[in-house]
């Protein structure tokens, strides 16, 4: 009888460390996807300024930097990437990520007060399905883990079409103008990240065991750089068109996306056990995707367009 109290409450002790985990994970993420969209638009008030010459072009990086708000937008990233690797290693893959589209909820009122201008009904209308939908997603969830780490040759099969999608996507943008621009460069810089994040969740594994040392001696980490940077140039460059929301919705869709297959055909993790648990999630995925779309014809984005177009004509 003593045996099966104890092992009765052992069971206990576990679920419960289990759901305190993964409430930790979520609110760190949640957190994480605050100080990147307060990132997000104190890099795109500084890169609206920038002339079109520099679209895609390393001086367009080289002539951020000098920019207190630029820098200061990318030190909220720095400090949302932090909790984000937290998270990523308390969590899975096909859980954070998504959850980092809240992000989007958070920029829009910081851009409206910045810019003095008034958030209308439709756009918190969108915030709201986008809300829902991410709940939905999140609740109806039932993730199982995978493993922490992934051989290089599965990477570099991974790596070759995820490039030859990115820069097609970057050559895409270049014939489009405006919002299609903005669009296909903030798909690219949105791939670029969701590789960025699964080889940081790598890199966290490899931060505990082997410190930072054993870091600096994996390639995953130099590709984590390059994956970002390219990410920075190709949403930085999508916000010189203007259509600042339309870049920063289509990137935090195709991050998580693109985290999810990695998390699933590489990392082997699992959102669900049921054909019924994944539909429900497949579904609040789907209505956060039409919330960013309607969030993508906000009158802050006519309004950013426009001031570009007059400032350069």
């Amino acid at each position: 009888m003593l045996q099966v109290v104890i092992s009765s409450r052992i069971r206990s002790c576990k679920i419960l460390n289990q759901d305190l985990e993964t409430s930790l994970f979520v609110v760190l993420a949640l957190m994480a996807a605050l100080l990147l969209g307060a990132g997000t638009v104190l890099q795109k008030e500084e890169a609206l300024a920038r002339p079109k010459s520099e679209v895609l072009r390393t001086g367009l990086l080289v002539a951020l930097i000098k920019r207190p708000r630029w820098l200061l937008g990318n030190l909220a990233d720095a400090a949302g990437t932090t909790l984000q690797a937290v998270a990523l290693h308390l969590g899975l893959l096909v859980i954070v990520q998504p959850l980092m589209v809240s992000g989007l909820l958070f920029a829009l009122p910081l851009s409206a007060a910045l810019t003095h201008r008034r958030i209308r009904r439709r756009d918190w209308w969108g915030a709201g399905i986008v809300t829902v939908g991410l709940a939905v997603f999140a609740l109806a969830a039932d993730p199982s883990p995978g493993r922490e780490s992934v051989g290089w040759r599965h990477w570099a099969v991974a790596l070759v079409v995820i490039l030859a999608i990115v820069m097609l996507l970057a050559v895409i943008g270049i014939r489009l103008t405006g919002a299609g621009r903005a669009a296909a460069w903030g798909m690219g810089a949105g791939i670029s990240w969701g590789v960025t994040a699964a080889l940081m969740k790598s890199l966290t594994v490899v931060l505990l065991h082997k410190g930072i040392v054993g870091v600096l001696l994996q390639w995953e980490f130099y590709g984590f750089l390059i994956s970002g940077v390219v990410g920075i140039l190709l949403l930085n460059s999508a916000f010189q068109t203007g259509s600042w929301v339309v870049a920063t919705a289509t990137q935090w869709v195709f991050d998580p996306m693109t985290a999810g297959v990695i998390g699933v055909f590489l990392f082997e993790e699992r959102l669900h056990s049921s054909a019924i648990g994944l539909a429900v999630s497949l579904i609040g995925f789907v209505v956060m995707c039409i919330g960013i779309v309607i969030l993508s014809s906000s009158n802050l984005v006519a309004s950013d367009e426009n001031a570009v177009n007059s400032a350069r004509s």
